[in-house]
């Protein structure tokens, strides 16, 4: 298994609808618009003006619905270039991911996520010199738990790792 699989894995977005409603939030959100249906329908006024009203409402009902059940669009604050790396990455284009992932990082300079991705690029494309750029740049820096596997495993290709455990952070020290 590669190290791409695990993130994949890792951080598929779920395709789970906005938790904003749940079973309960549906059924009285269909009970509300069946009411609100039948109130029209009672409307004590001619046709032409309950049919706008009714066909107003179940397109509303519709938008409504649709809006609750879609995924969020996914936020990166990177601009589009971190999204659109991991789509090169996905397509097996390694050397064009590790240069939207490279703008990503001039937006974001201390997003370690990113130099993760980046380092993972470079590795994918054998760039190894852009790589050992990359690595020089992590000695000493603080790494969050969730990324010092992968590290160690991108790291370990080019030179000696270690890391110091300072709570759920960890310290890189690059070796000879």
């Amino acid at each position: 298994m590669d190290i791409h699989d695990r993130d994949y894995m890792r951080d598929k977005r779920h395709s789970s609808p906005r938790s904003i409603l749940s079973f309960l939030g549906y059924f009285f959100l269909g009970f509300v618009f069946l009411f609100l249906f039948l109130f029209c329908l009672r409307l004590p006024a001619p046709l032409y003006i309950k049919l706008p009203l009714m066909i107003g409402l179940g397109f509303f009902g519709r938008l409504l619905y649709r809006w609750c059940t879609t995924d969020a669009p996914p936020k990166i604050s990177e601009g589009n270039q971190a999204q659109l790396g991991l789509k090169a990455e996905r397509r097996g284009d390694a050397a064009g991911a590790a240069s939207h992932y490279e703008q990503a990082l001039k937006q974001n300079p201390e997003d370690v996520a990113l130099r993760v991705r980046l380092l993972s690029a470079y590795h994918a494309s054998a760039q190894s010199v852009n790589a050992l750029r990359l690595i020089a740049t992590l000695d000493g820096q603080s790494i969050p738990d969730k990324h010092v596997e992968e590290l160690e495993y991108l790291i370990l290709q080019y030179q000696q790792v270690s890391f110091t455990q300072v709570d759920a952070i960890y310290r890189v020290q690059l070796g000879e």
